[in-house]
């Protein structure tokens, strides 16, 4: 082979490097007011967290059950107090919050925010909202799954739904094996073809419920070859070790499933992960400042987090910044947003 032929092959494929890179390259994130309180471990050690401007962290407003895809952030909206409702004072909005003009009432709502010009663009997604409250969102390409609560006597419900040919979503149906125990978080991957979700169900098809509703497990289930969804089955190793295990996430990339280890200081793990069985022991990547709560230097600080989603190396989550002056624990007044953790520059 001639020497201008190689050079020639090489700087083809140097152009189709570039070109891929730029064709699929992630937006830049606009990034907010950097948090304090997080501590960050593993692959994200040594970077930083920011809070999302006000074009997604509405002031007063309770955002949450983020998921990114790499181009559109999803999430739901309330203006519930959060504060307030995990004091045990039931539920009590906030004046404060001012919420899209789309939405009927305070309960949560799902959007979809894609980047425009360097600003996110809301769009509410309208089809999927209900009189209920609709959040906890988990998409996977064109299927997507959310949870209906605070609608007794069918509260904490999985709904699925899939993207018809014109891109809308198709009229929501409820998951196969929902209960009458407390269903949550639910994460779809392998095309929507497999779910996770958070349940306190005591056995797989949830005739008999935990004791109490906090007592949460992670639940694996497929689409068999007869197009059903199969019988759940319980994570076996790390996810389900302790009380409380929530808020899980599948990073199809990487092979690792990432959830939230409530009894474990609310910090995120995350394992190496195939069907329905942890192949490793797990690592802490993200842990907040839960025991400021407790000592009195939570004012500033993030104290809870959770819903981890990761893709094109920037990571979104869900932290809950404490500050004086609530009701919490008689003292703290907690407020929910999504934070960013963009990759080192």
């Amino acid at each position: 082979m001639s020497i201008l032929k190689k050079r020639t092959l090489v700087a083809s494929a140097m152009f189709m490097v570039l070109f891929a890179s730029f064709a699929y390259a992630t937006p830049k994130i606009p990034l907010g007011e950097e948090v304090r309180g997080i501590k960050l471990s593993g692959h994200l050690a040594g970077r930083k967290v920011y809070k999302l401007g006000a074009d997604i962290n509405a002031p007063g407003c309770w955002q949450d059950s983020v998921q990114w895809t790499g181009e559109a952030l999803y999430f739901g909206i309330s203006s519930i107090n959060f504060s307030e409702l995990a004091s045990g004072n039931g539920f009590k909005y906030k004046a404060e919050c001012k919420l899209p003009s789309v939405q009927e009432d305070g309960r949560f709502d799902i959007y979809k925010a894609t980047l425009e010009n360097g600003r996110w663009k809301l769009s509410n997604q309208i089809k999927l909202n209900s009189v209920e409250s609709d959040a906890a969102i988990g998409v996977d390409g064109a299927n997507i799954a959310f949870i209906r609560f605070f609608s007794p006597p069918k509260s904490f419900d999985i709904y699925l739904s899939k993207k018809d040919e014109r891109g809308a979503w198709t009229p929501p149906y409820p998951y196969s094996y929902n209960s009458k125990c407390k269903e949550d978080n639910p994460i779809l991957f392998d095309n929507g073809r497999k779910i996770i979700f958070e349940s306190n169900r005591a056995n797989p098809l949830g005739s008999r419920c935990e004791r109490s509703s906090e007592s949460m497990s992670l639940w694996f289930s497929k689409i068999s070859e007869n197009g059903h969804w199969s019988e759940p089955t319980l994570l076996k190793g790390d996810p389900n070790k302790g009380e409380k295990n929530t808020q899980p996430w599948m990073d199809e990339n990487s092979g690792y499933l990432y959830w939230t280890a409530d009894k474990e200081g609310n910090a995120i793990k995350r394992v190496l992960f195939h069907e329905s069985h942890a192949m490793t022991g797990s690592e802490v990547v993200l842990s907040p400042n839960l025991l400021g709560l407790v000592n009195g230097s939570a004012d500033g600080q993030i104290v809870f987090i959770g819903e981890y989603s990761e893709v094109n190396d920037y990571v979104f989550i869900a932290c809950a910044e404490a500050s004086q002056g609530g009701n919490f624990m008689k003292r703290w007044d907690i407020d929910i947003d999504i934070c960013v953790i963009p990759p080192n520059q």
